[in-house]
């Protein structure tokens, strides 16, 4: 039976096309930086939550030859569980496939994700290293090519300013999404496919799932231990969130750092710690 996919992404987590997101590109990438324990009171994990209830039985994935994925604890009393990503590469896989021709649509409220290139630093190129390697140079908990469905941005916050911190100038201003959703229609089942960093391909794991109400939500989350298992809580404004981003550019020498920036609430409200957008993404000979 037809339903829909819809995956969550909230909190910290970059996205990266190959062009703007004003320019309508059919596909991008989607990274969650590894943040565990990289400073005292830096507590944000990447993980996965899905519905238990959609989960079909592993005696169906192994019949068809698949290795099915852990269960993962649970989300309090609720049908959800929680799957921890580390060093973890992601497909969606309608019907068990790989996606084929790229045919992502995306939104105007995408441009409700603050664009890197607004901060005016010139660090708003993602290196692509990242997305086709171990990097050792910075650590990535998951990343996840989109290549069909619809992006759309939710839960918009009020206006927030942009603020260099060595001069304390405000560089720009707008509101934000707290949550951005890419739907995607399916006809029978969801794969969702893990490979651990330079794993083999016998080592990939499925998570298959089909609909018990017309769709299937998954969430993909990068916020504090607490609030995995929490809807969308007020959050606290964290000087840092934006500055986690930096080191993904192409651009970034850490010998000589970009100046650190903050969000700044213009109306009293809890802070947001939300997903971002680079500009474009680095090609190979673009490469210093």
């Amino acid at each position: 039976m037809p339903f829909t996919l819809a995956l969550h992404f909230e909190f910290l987590c970059a996205f990266a096309p190959p062009i703007p997101f004003s320019q309508s590109p059919k596909e991008t990438w989607v990274v969650l930086r590894d943040l565990r324990g990289e400073q005292p009171n830096q507590r944000h994990h990447a993980r996965l939550l899905y519905d238990v209830r959609d989960r079909v039985p592993n005696s169906d994935v192994q019949a068809a030859g698949l290795r099915p994925v852990g269960r993962g604890p649970r989300c309090g009393g609720t049908p959800r569980r929680y799957l921890e990503l580390v060093k973890q590469h992601l497909e969606v896989r309608p019907e068990g496939d790989q996606i084929g021709a790229d045919d992502l649509e995306s939104s105007s409220r995408m441009d409700k994700l603050l664009a890197i290139e607004k901060a005016d630093i010139g660090m708003e190129i993602f290196d692509s290293r990242l997305l086709e390697e171990d990097d050792p140079r910075i650590s990535i908990a998951a990343r996840l090519q989109l290549r069909t469905g619809r992006l759309d941005a939710t839960k918009l916050t009020s206006r927030f300013g942009l603020v260099n911190t060595t001069t304390s100038e405000t560089v720009w201003s707008q509101s934000l999404a707290r949550r951005v959703v890419c739907t995607i229609p399916i006809q029978d089942f969801v794969d969702l496919q893990f490979t651990t960093f330079g794993a083999p391909s016998s080592e990939t794991l499925r998570l298959r799932s089909r609909s018990h109400d017309g769709v299937v939500e998954v969430t993909l989350r990068n916020c504090e231990i607490e609030q995995t298992c929490s809807g969308m809580p007020p959050y606290g404004q964290s000087d840092a969130e934006i500055n986690h981003y930096l080191p993904m550019s192409r651009d970034y020498d850490p010998t000589r750092p970009p100046p650190r920036l903050r969000l700044s609430l213009q109306d009293n409200i809890d802070g947001v710690c939300a997903p971002k957008t680079f500009s474009s993404r680095s090609r190979k000979a673009d490469r210093p």
